[in-house]
């Protein structure tokens, strides 16, 4: 989990170096998968927590515990998918 959250500190640090870059549509892609990448990272570090927070919560708390952060993260990542598909498959 702490491996993580320190790839995506170097992933948004390297991300802040990228910015100050002349602006063309290969930077941009590259800004965009940093950008990915560290989403996965973040949701893949959440997905650590689960064992811990079970130990630590009772099974009715733990639900609402993690049902807000998952939904929130399937929610953006929909959205996100829609835009880059087009068509049926996420609708």
């Amino acid at each position: 989990m702490i491996l993580s959250r320190i790839a995506q500190f170097i992933l948004f640090a390297g991300l802040t170096l990228l910015i100050r870059l002349p602006a063309t549509f290969s930077l941009f892609l590259v800004l965009l998968m940093i950008n990915i990448i560290s989403d996965c990272l973040g949701a893949y570090g959440g997905g650590l927590q689960l064992p811990l927070l079970r130990r630590l919560l009772p099974e009715e708390a733990l639900d609402e515990a993690m049902g807000f952060s998952n939904g929130y993260t399937k929610r953006w990542c929909k959205s996100f998918f829609k835009v880059l598909v087009p068509g049926p498959l996420f609708y």
